[in-house]
């Protein structure tokens, strides 16, 4: 918490009041989103959807980009590029990475559940350019 004070010049008062606020609007709309999804023929209820999505590739999904994007834009600046902080954080998101593929082909190729990232778009040559 200190390097995000450090970073922002925000006083502690002022981000905790920030994130008590952020809390409750973030809890009201997500439940906005719950009760005003639109209905589709396929009989499924909301409930049903929501048990259909992939929370841990979601999870994933989000976790690999931010020890990777904090190493490359840290190395050189305020660590070298050889040190622990950084190659740390670089290993860890490269890892990430490939555990966020494994799962995302395994949930695609052996479960029922509806993949954050299809698998099937990198067969596409042109597919997987454009995602590159």
């Amino acid at each position: 918490m200190d390097i995000l004070h450090e970073v922002c010049k925000v006083p502690a008062i002022e981000m905790c009041e920030l994130t008590s606020i952020s809390g409750p609007i973030i809890g009201v709309a997500m439940a906005m989103l719950f009760f005003s999804m639109p209905a589709f023929d396929d009989g499924r209820t909301n409930l049903q959807r929501i048990r259909h999505l992939d929370i841990y590739g979601g999870i994933l999904s989000v976790c690999w980009p931010i020890p990777l994007i904090y190493a490359l834009q840290e190395a050189g600046v305020s660590h070298a590029w050889g040190s622990g902080v950084i190659i740390g954080p670089l290993v860890a998101g490269i890892a990430l990475l490939v555990l966020f593929g494994l799962y995302e082909y395994w949930i695609s190729s052996r479960t029922q559940k509806a993949p954050v990232f299809p698998v099937q778009f990198l067969r596409n040559a042109s597919m997987a350019l454009t995602l590159l």
